[in-house]
């Protein structure tokens, strides 16, 4: 028999716990997902029988990218461009000025790559300009993680007429979340009949 120490013990139970509740966590969250996208494809599909999307923008949530590969199995997923930018300006654009101009003048000049080859050089171009340059942490972090995952961006290039970023969803989210906040997310109660 096996002699574990208790509190060794019970770092391991604390592990299991953990790692068992992240994975019911991460499965709930792929169904309700599913769910939810799945009342699109039913709603596309009453206009169009045999609707399926060749090709979908999305923000590279793994739930989100296994929700949409569940309900369409033959769907291309393409990177949203513009949450890369996103991400470097909301923690940069401010505390990293003078770096982050030149930053995002470079990677925009990324994204007007002519074709797949293009792209994928002028990426690796601008990673080997932050190692040389003074680029923080933070910025260098989403940039080698744009480089990792430069597939998911470079697949655009094969459907010319695909999305590479989802601004005009992300307007539309945007504006009804200004309104829930205003609203205080239907914070408040509702007035009862008393007669």
């Amino acid at each position: 028999m096996l002699c574990v120490p208790k509190a060794t013990y019970q770092r391991i139970h604390l592990f299991v716990v953990k790692l068992t509740e992240s994975f019911l966590v991460r499965s709930q969250m792929k169904r309700t997902i599913v769910k939810a996208y799945g009342v699109f494809k039913d709603e596309a599909q009453c206009v169009k029988p045999d609707y399926s999307p060749k090709t979908v923008n999305t923000d590279g949530w793994i739930a989100t990218k296994n929700a949409w590969k569940t309900i369409f199995p033959y769907v291309f997923l393409i990177a949203c461009f513009l949450h890369i930018y996103i991400k470097i300006r909301d923690r940069s654009k401010k505390k990293f000025k003078d770096i982050y101009d030149q930053v995002v003048t470079k990677l925009w000049n990324c994204y007007e790559a002519e074709n797949k080859a293009s792209f994928s050089q002028r990426v690796r171009r601008l990673c080997e300009w932050t190692k040389k340059a003074s680029i923080p942490s933070y910025i260098m972090d989403k940039l080698e993680k744009f480089r990792n995952n430069i597939a998911s961006f470079s697949i655009a290039y094969d459907f010319p007429d695909a999305h590479r970023t989802s601004n005009m969803l992300d307007r539309l989210m945007q504006r009804m979340d200004r309104h829930l906040f205003s609203i205080q997310y239907f914070h408040g109660f509702l007035l009862q009949n008393l007669a």
